[in-house]
């Protein structure tokens, strides 16, 4: 029909789906099905849902609206076009030079890296391989030891102050803002958070630290980087 901008407020996520096509890692954020639009010809926090166009393969964003409760009635928008995305304005901090492609590039290979090593130690013992998920996202450091790691081990508390008295203290100073790669076993049991600086070109892609919620992560991260001189930063126990 024509263009038109709106304003992405938020988006719901999905729960974990097993990995499709034989591929042992998936994506979490590729199983996202809804996200929550501010479109001035229909109102604020608009739920659309994220469909792939058979015909053009293009992804487009069809309204789909939750039914009303009981005796509330809604604007009917059934015949509301669907939204094909064709540019996408991102508000950043300035100092955060990393890209977001560069951070899920290095979260997949990261994560297939990590699939190897633990498919071979599980064979060994007798078991069938563990299909893995990963997650990236950008976040202020602060909300990451504060609210993030709450969330994982907030049940806790005792391992959650030596988690965090731990980052403070034996890893050098971070940037304001971090790339966090989260690596887990596809039932969204996590392994691993990957820290890694932001402040950095695409070219040089520096790791931090790494946070392991399972002591196998630990020796996982330790046999990577010796034997693959793959880099994980300074390895803090969460477990």
């Amino acid at each position: 029909i024509g263009l038109h901008a709106v304003c992405a407020v938020g988006f719901r996520s999905s729960t974990p789906v097993p990995p499709q096509n034989g591929d042992p890692v998936v994506s979490q954020e590729s199983n996202i099905d809804h996200i929550y639009i501010h479109d001035d010809n229909i109102g604020p926090n608009v739920r659309f849902e994220i469909e792939s166009d058979a015909t053009s393969n293009f992804v487009r964003l069809k309204r789909s609206a939750p039914p009303p409760p009981p005796g509330v009635n809604r604007l009917n928008t059934a015949s509301y076009p669907n939204l094909i995305p064709r540019r996408l304005v991102v508000a950043v901090h300035e100092d955060l030079r990393t890209s977001p492609d560069q951070l899920h590039q290095c979260g997949m290979m990261k994560a297939h890296k990590i699939f190897s090593a633990l498919s071979g130690l599980l064979k060994s013992a007798g078991h069938d391989p563990l299909p893995l998920s990963f997650s990236t996202r950008f976040i202020k450091l602060s909300e990451y030891i504060g609210r993030e790691l709450n969330n994982t081990l907030g049940n806790n508390p005792k391992l959650l102050g030596k988690v965090r008295l731990a980052l403070w203290e034996k890893v050098p100073p971070m940037s304001l803002h971090i790339g966090v790669v989260r690596i887990g076993v596809w039932d969204a049991t996590p392994l691993i958070d990957i820290l890694f600086d932001t402040t950095d070109s695409d070219r040089n892609h520096p790791v931090f630290a790494n946070v392991c919620y399972q002591s196998v992560s630990t020796q996982l991260a330790q046999y990577l980087a010796t034997t693959e001189g793959e880099e994980f930063g300074i390895s803090v126990e969460a477990f």
